[in-house]
């Protein structure tokens, strides 16, 4: 880099709820990278577990916030051990549960409103290496991109790959890391959102924040909609890898007709039927959001059927209409049976 060229400044966003060890190993990466960040915001949803006196203990925050009728701040300015440079730790303590929907939306617009050039998002159980950064960064660079995410490879069989990409031209699905091989160094026009996602300041100014009323699921479907809306490149960087649990694991078989569904009930179901229905709705149509919905609601009655449980189709309709209608707030109900972020 040339000496009279300004380094440009990177924070990076972590969004926790009750998984304070995962949250550390998170952290420990981060403050370990080759290219140093300049900043780190830790937005706690309001962690039940522990998670303030664990990262007092660490040494990454000063003390722990008391709840408050809104989101409240406190500020760490920590030496880096490998650079003389210092990072700032902002601890961002949330009122309530606002979901990973909610602590992307406080946690972009703090970076943003701060300055920083660029946003580095991922939740509290992303492992990433200790070049990561600097390997997305300057590949992002390189190819003119203005939004790059890393490949996310699953943390408990490292052949697979935790957020599955696919080849764009013939559209085939790559699940493992050994399908990446005969590609370059960037597949461009797709990503996995908040999990190593690497955003340019500019994107957020045109853009906006993450929608938090989505609380979880498809807020960042809906998040790189708008990205593509606006014209802005997207591409995954595949030699800046790190590490996530399957986004799969919650799946199940449905049986007669084989597809897979999400099999938990409650708030995950609820909220990612109506957010899909959200989506497709105000980026492909009524009529594309209605075949979605129905599609839904005929699953989950099959499933209710199987199982004996029709709270699923109760749930799933409810979210349907929802959906439909446009109507937020109901995924406060189920708040009081999640006990992890989702």
């Amino acid at each position: 880099m040339n000496k009279q060229e300004k380094r440009e400044t990177i924070a990076a966003v972590v969004v926790t709820y009750n998984r304070k060890s995962l949250l550390i190993e998170c952290l420990d990466a981060l403050m370990n990278q080759t290219y140093p960040l300049d900043a780190i915001y830790i937005i706690d949803n309001a962690s039940s577990d522990g998670t303030p006196e664990l990262l007092i203990e660490k040494g990454y925050i000063n003390k722990a916030l008391p709840p408050d009728n809104e989101p409240i701040e406190d500020i760490k300015t920590i030496k880096l051990h490998s650079f003389d440079r210092t990072v700032d730790i902002h601890y961002v303590r949330m009122h309530e549960n606002t979901g990973g929907a909610g602590g992307f939306h406080e946690g972009v617009k703090r970076g943003y409103e701060a300055g920083y050039d660029w946003l580095w998002l991922m939740d509290d159980d992303v492992k990433v290496g200790f070049e990561s950064l600097e390997i997305q960064l300057y590949t992002t660079k390189k190819y003119d991109l203005m939004v790059s995410g890393a490949m996310v490879v699953n943390n408990f069989d490292k052949s697979k790959l935790s957020g599955a990409l696919s080849d764009p031209i013939t559209k085939k699905i790559l699940y493992k890391v050994a399908d990446i091989k005969p590609y370059d160094e960037i597949i461009r026009e797709q990503a996995v959102f908040f999990n190593g996602i690497l955003i340019n300041k500019e994107v957020i100014n045109k853009i906006g924040f993450p929608r938090k009323e989505f609380f979880i699921w498809g807020d960042e479907v809906e998040f790189f909609y708008r990205i593509k809306k606006h014209g802005f490149s997207v591409a995954t960087v595949l030699n800046s890898q790190i590490y996530h649990p399957s986004f799969h694991t919650r799946a199940t078989r449905l049986e007669w007709i084989g597809p897979y569904i999400l099999a938990t009930k409650g708030l995950s179901l609820y909220c990612m039927v109506r957010n899909y229905t959200i989506i497709y709705k105000e980026y492909n149509g009524l009529n594309t959001a209605l075949f979605f919905a129905i599609k839904q609601l005929i699953k989950y009655l099959l499933f209710s059927l199987q199982t004996l449980d029709f709270e699923y189709f109760k749930i799933a309709f409810t979210a349907v209409f929802h959906g439909i209608t446009g109507k937020f707030g109901k995924e406060k109900s189920f708040l009081k049976n999640v006990k992890f972020h989702i």
